[in-house]
């Protein structure tokens, strides 16, 4: 998870939700904990931590533990959030293999607002319904080009050779 590229506000949203991530696994969150998690050091982790404790992020429980204060929980549930809808969307939907989208999906999920991840979560549902056979499957991936990982597949190419033939 290395990367020096990444902006400030990138590498704060990152280590809140390693925070919420660890802070789901286990009782405390401690700095060696995320260091891990995040493959940097462990002062990487201090500076980071102090900057957050300062803006007012996290807390410091003690000098061994973390927690997210309630302002650090609702960024680091939208940056969670919206990193599982776009894993989920590479992989499932897109058929992108699970190492390529964790990657692009941590780094798209800092470019994204939450009005564009109301949407992303909006389509994804009804690529969902559609799988259930509501028909939606064919009109969105007429619309999309998300043809190959539809589970209603050979209905869809039925609907679809149905429509050609009555065009």
């Amino acid at each position: 998870m290395k990367n020096g590229n990444k902006s400030l506000a990138e590498a704060r949203e990152d280590y809140l939700e390693a925070i919420l991530i660890l802070s789901s696994k286990a009782s405390r969150v401690r700095p060696i904990d995320i260091a891990r998690l995040k493959d940097v050091s462990k002062a990487t982790v201090s500076v980071a931590l102090s900057t957050l404790v300062k803006m007012g992020y996290v807390q410091a429980e003690n000098p061994h533990s973390v927690a997210l204060t309630p302002k650090g929980l609702v960024v680091a549930q939208s940056v969670l959030r919206k990193h599982e809808l776009l894993l989920g969307f590479l992989t499932e939907h897109l058929g992108v293999s699970a190492a390529v989208a964790r990657e692009a999906a941590c780094k798209m999920e800092h470019a994204i607002g939450a009005p564009i991840a109301d949407k992303l979560a909006n389509f994804i549902s009804k690529l969902k319904g559609a799988e259930l056979g509501d028909g939606t499957c064919a009109r969105l991936c007429n619309l999309g080009g998300v043809r190959s990982n539809c589970s209603k597949r050979k209905k869809r190419k039925v609907f679809l050779r149905n429509k050609v033939r009555l065009i």
